[in-house]
């Protein structure tokens, strides 16, 4: 079958301009090669994380009772951090 997959690109610290690594517009090019959305936040000052969760909760919700191919078996739903660092951390949803 397909890897219809929802996910949307999140490009994050936009209050750290100044530091940037990768052009709004190679971010873009990139999410639209991979048919998908791309936000710009900043975790520090919130500005459009609450976008990504209600875009993400929009894109997702037609998904709900699509059914599923067996995975492999997971921790019961929990989440755990094997990576105990402090810093650098990243957010992925799966």
């Amino acid at each position: 079958g397909g890897t219809n997959i929802p996910a949307i690109l999140v490009g994050n610290k936009i209050d750290l301009a100044e530091r940037r690594k990768v052009t709004l517009e190679e971010a873009e090019q990139k999410a639209r090669s991979w048919s998908i959305r791309y936000i710009e936040t900043s975790a520090k000052t919130k500005h459009n994380v609450d976008k990504v969760f209600c875009e993400l909760m929009r894109i997702v919700r037609p998904f709900k009772n699509v059914p599923r191919e067996p995975g492999p078996p997971t921790n019961g739903g929990r989440l755990t951090n094997s990576n105990k660092r402090k810093k650098d951390k990243k957010c992925i949803i799966l």
